[in-house]
């Protein structure tokens, strides 16, 4: 009875080991299927995903803004600004790098047929001709800040402007200034109600070198400073129209970049002193598209260039951006009689089309 019990307690934990292996494989069997199933579910969902990425164009998801509707042509064009500036800023250190580089080139290319003695004698003249323009540039900046035609800025409204204005400020300042520089026609130019703790001086200051131009600062009011019977306040919702620049006049310009267009801030404020108010006779001599406000440094330009040509039509046609003017007027008194056989040539040269309207003589600048 022993040994037959013996005998067959082997036999059963044999049994018992074989169904639990059994059950495990199938249990391995099972995870690994399960494994498996999830590992071809992931595959579908990389491939939908792909394949939705794919469906997606890249030009519909820039046609959107993040409101998710279609955007504007304004905010089309804003971006496209912005690109723009921001392509230039990135650009500007190579470009400079190789206006540098290109100069070097022409000195070394003008150097090499030379012997020791002649490259001596070129640089040596070279040299003097350099110092010569700086002593004129300067000669002539002196004459404008002692002798120029009188320019003022009107300061006072820089509360009323954000960073990015006063910004787009400075930069059309700058090249007001230098446009005088250019066209050689001494311009004194002044800066009314400003200091140095104002925003719009630092930038000037920071980025443009104000400090090397010769300027004057007052932090007075423009009616303090000058003698109000010289001043004319140029706006452009004034009545009277600007005729002539004289040279014991003062012109005053509002340092405001108003993207919203805010209407007779300069016009009354001059009124309020009892001062000259004008305005540059636009509409005498082309159709505005929109507002016929300018950018002061576009106003500075067309001051200048009407000092050196003393004609209003040439200082617009080249001066006024044409993103401003429907359509320019050859009628007025002022520009004389017209050809009309020059006329019609003309417009069959430049398929520019031409308009009447009260007697006057118009051509159209979009007829494309």
């Amino acid at each position: 009875m022993g040994s037959a019990e013996g005998g067959d307690q082997p036999g059963g934990e044999a049994a018992e080991n074989s169904s639990s292996g059994t059950a495990d494989g199938q249990a391995k069997n099972q995870t690994d299927d399960r494994v498996e199933n999830q590992t071809d579910h992931l595959d579908e969902a990389g491939t939908l995903l792909a394949c939705l990425a794919n469906a997606v164009d890249q030009e519909d998801v820039d046609k959107v803004n993040s409101r998710g509707e279609k955007k504007t042509k304004k905010e089309k064009k804003k971006e496209k600004r912005e690109y723009l500036k921001e392509k230039r800023k990135k650009n500007r250190p190579e470009e400079k790098k190789k206006r540098k580089e290109k100069k070097k080139n022409e000195l070394l290319k003008a150097l090499n047929g030379l012997n020791p003695s002649e490259r001596i004698q070129f640089l040596s003249e070279r040299r003097a001709l350099q110092e010569e323009r700086k002593k004129k540039r300067q000669q002539f900046l002196m004459k404008a800040y002692n002798e120029g035609y009188k320019i003022c800025y009107n300061c006072s409204f820089l509360n009323l402007m954000g960073e990015k204005e006063v910004s787009s400020l400075a930069k059309q300042v700058f090249l007001g200034y230098h446009y005088m520089i250019k066209e050689q026609l001494p311009v004194q130019f002044h800066f009314t109600s400003l200091t140095s703790g104002d925003e719009f001086h630092t930038q000037l200051r920071d980025k443009y070198a104000l400090g090397k131009w010769r300027v004057h600062i007052h932090s007075e009011d423009y009616w303090d400073v000058f003698p109000r019977d010289k001043i004319v306040v140029l706006s452009p919702d004034a009545e009277e129209e600007l005729t002539e620049v004289l040279d014991d006049e003062v012109y005053v310009i509002s340092a405001l970049v108003d993207r919203s267009v805010s209407k007779n801030l300069s016009f009354y404020q001059a009124s309020l002193h009892n001062l000259v108010t004008k305005k540059l006779p636009l509409e005498k001599y082309f159709k505005k598209k929109k507002s016929n406000v300018l950018n002061v440094n576009t106003v500075v330009e067309i001051l200048i260039s009407f000092l050196k040509k003393k004609n209003w039509m040439q200082v617009f046609e080249e001066c006024v951006p044409q993103k401003k003017v429907l359509c320019f007027c050859y009628g007025s008194p002022a520009e004389g009689p017209r050809d009309e056989a020059a006329d019609a040539d003309e417009g069959k040269k430049t398929d520019e089309l031409y308009l009447e309207d009260n007697g006057k003589r118009y051509v159209h600048q979009d007829a494309s």
